[in-house]
């Protein structure tokens, strides 16, 4: 099938597939994960580590106003108070997303912990209302190196996951099917189906080599 076919997929985007090495469904199929966000459980900030992604869920206080430094340069901050810690959340250049925050509620935060004398600071994490889903589950992250945006990206390869079909050059009734190897590898349910779907397909690549 052409990638056209696949939802998302415009002569835009296409350009910018080739310019990643994809001009068909199997290079597409091919194209895995460099990494996965896991959150699937809840980050602890006493234990995290500098540089590690934590998904935190707490209550927002000390939300302030947007403060602009310079031209090109505003923030704002607010601190997150989980079980047993707090955080300090900024964003920078990011006005449109203040008024989608409100003291005193509860939101779902992800995003990268950086420590400065024992104090958590994350810088332009991504947020919800605690009771929403989408900052939930495995999430891949590939390199598109900034021509494609991830959202989309994952949008594209799901869809090929569902509608296009290869034919496995390794074949044994001891091994999954490949296709269930790329649904795995590209959206997996829990770090298992990553690591027995990569696993699968890094047979059939090492076969391809033979």
């Amino acid at each position: 099938m052409k990638l056209t076919e696949l939802k998302g997929v415009g002569e835009k985007t296409l350009q910018k597939l080739a310019k990643l090495g994809i001009n068909d469904e199997r290079s597409l199929l091919d194209f895995l994960p460099k990494s996965y966000w896991d959150m699937t459980k809840e980050g602890d900030l006493s234990t995290a580590e500098h540089g590690e992604y934590v998904l935190l869920k707490g209550e927002l206080t000390k939300l302030t106003k947007l403060a602009r430094v310079r031209a090109g340069l505003n923030f704002f901050r607010a601190e997150i108070a989980t079980v047993n810690a707090t955080a300090r959340l900024v964003w920078f250049n990011a006005p449109y997303l203040r008024a989608n925050l409100e003291e005193g509620r509860r939101y779902t935060v992800w995003g990268k912990v950086s420590k400065k004398d024992g104090r958590a600071e994350i810088i332009n994490p991504g947020f919800e209302p605690e009771e929403g889903d989408r900052l939930s589950g495995i999430v891949p992250i590939y390199a598109t190196r900034g021509l494609i945006q991830q959202s989309v990206m994952r949008k594209i390869t799901a869809d090929a996951v569902e509608k296009c079909r290869v034919e496995p050059l390794l074949e044994s009734d001891d091994l999954m099917p490949l296709e269930d190897a790329y649904r795995y590898a590209h959206v997996p349910i829990d770090k298992r189906q990553v690591y027995i779907g990569r696993r699968r397909l890094a047979l059939e690549e090492l076969t391809a080599k033979l």
